[in-house]
């Protein structure tokens, strides 16, 4: 049974909002500045990051090849291996830590699906408490 305004539409839909509402977070993004805005993305259960099947995944493929944004998923349960890559990715001058400038000019949006949801939450309170603004979570 097909059920009216969900088959064809809400997905689409709602790819469209996030992509409008990211274009509206990349547009505060400074060129000049040393990183590339950084989005990740949390898959549900235990799905494997790279599985190009979920939306998620599909999310961040599309992410790479439209905007001005290095994009990776993970599976919810490796929320340190995230958390890594996003430092290592702000940490413009490789020294190992994060400076105020470095934190400041930084932008992520962290999104996620079911349980990935949990994991944008996990991660955006931790960045939080590294001085490091999450600009979009979803």
């Amino acid at each position: 049974m097909k059920r009216p305004g969900v088959e064809g539409t809400s997905i689409s839909n709602g790819l469209r909002y996030f992509f409008a509402i990211a274009a509206f977070v990349l547009a505060g993004w400074s060129a000049r500045a040393e990183n590339r805005p950084v989005a990740v993305g949390f898959l549900g259960g235990w799905e494997r990051a790279d599985d190009e099947h979920r939306s998620v995944r599909q999310l961040c493929l599309r992410l790479r090849t439209t905007a001005p944004v290095d994009a990776e998923t993970f599976s919810n349960h490796h929320r340190g291996r995230a958390l890594n890559y996003i430092k290592t990715h702000l940490d413009a001058d490789h020294d190992g830590k994060l400076s105020e400038a470095e934190k400041r000019d930084a932008v992520v949006i962290l999104y996620g699906q079911s349980m990935g949801g949990g994991a944008v939450v996990h991660c955006a309170r931790k960045l939080k408490k590294w001085g490091v603004p999450v600009r979009l979570t979803v």
